[in-house]
């Protein structure tokens, strides 16, 4: 006990570490209570992940604006992928048994906090002290342009925010026990989220490449096969929805059937 007290004194009498966290609990607060205030007309992960309960992939309920939905054969179907919504399952299903709805704004908390550490984790690897590192955490999270997602809880912000925290796991475990098959994991459970930022294995695969030792056939697979298994499923997610691998649904869509009001693009 006393060995703590002691560097919580330490800490609080270094002004700047002291100004550092009342700074840091402020902007996490603010994170929390936005994340808390459910934006009802952009849910669409919310929706989706429902109706995965039920058996399906297209929404039962629609958001109060349903952009990015796109009605084919009598459905509507988000453009999104799934990642985000599959992430939601369990936290849906729990919240079910109560009757009740766990919003997909409950997770930017989570992955913000989750961030943060991964973060200062990263950069404490790379040689940034122990206060440090907390500064670049923060900075990080709250004074770089992911500081956009950590107060958004949109549906166009979560596959953003999950991307990131995917992204550092997957730097973390690189850095660390460099388990390939976890790595190739995560970055394809990022195709899953958000395709642009999964050209990330691009990194991985130079970096084991030109790196010593050379990987072996079987660290490579590793690496590679749940990434290849990732793309696979985006073509299965796509074929059960539109029935083509190649429709992620963005050329179906009818710009002149858009309504403001209500559903927002339309395919008979």
């Amino acid at each position: 006990m006393k060995k703590y007290l002691s560097k919580f004194e330490s800490i609080i009498a270094n002004p700047w570490q002291t100004g550092f966290i009342w700074l840091l609990v402020i902007f996490l607060l603010v994170s929390f209570f936005l994340s808390l205030s459910i934006d009802l007309r952009y849910d669409h992960y919310t929706y989706l992940s429902q109706a995965m309960l039920r058996g399906h992939l297209y929404l039962d309920t629609l958001p109060e604006q349903a952009f990015d939905t796109i009605y084919v054969q009598g459905r509507y179907y988000p453009n999104f992928l799934p990642m985000p919504a599959v992430i939601l399952l369990p936290f849906q299903f729990l919240f079910s048994q109560f009757e009740s709805t766990f919003w997909q704004g409950y997770l930017y908390f989570p992955l913000t906090i989750a961030i943060y550490f991964l973060a200062a984790k990263i950069a404490a690897k790379r040689g940034y002290n122990n206060i440090d590192s907390k500064y670049w955490g923060f900075a990080f999270c709250f004074a770089s342009i992911y500081f956009l997602s950590a107060f958004s809880p949109s549906t166009w912000s979560l596959p953003q925010a999950l991307s990131v925290a995917l992204m550092l796991m997957a730097i973390v475990e690189y850095d660390n026990q460099r388990r390939y098959w976890l790595i190739g994991a995560l970055v394809g459970a990022i195709l899953l989220s958000r395709p642009t930022a999964a050209l990330g294995i691009i990194f991985f695969v130079l970096i084991f490449w030109r790196g010593s030792p050379k990987l072996s056939f079987k660290n490579w697979l590793a690496l590679l096969a749940p990434f290849c298994l990732a793309i696979v499923l985006w073509g299965g997610y796509n074929q059960a929805r539109f029935g083509s691998p190649t429709e992620d649904g963005y050329r179906l869509v009818n710009n002149k059937d858009f309504i403001m009001e209500g559903p927002a693009y339309r395919q008979d």
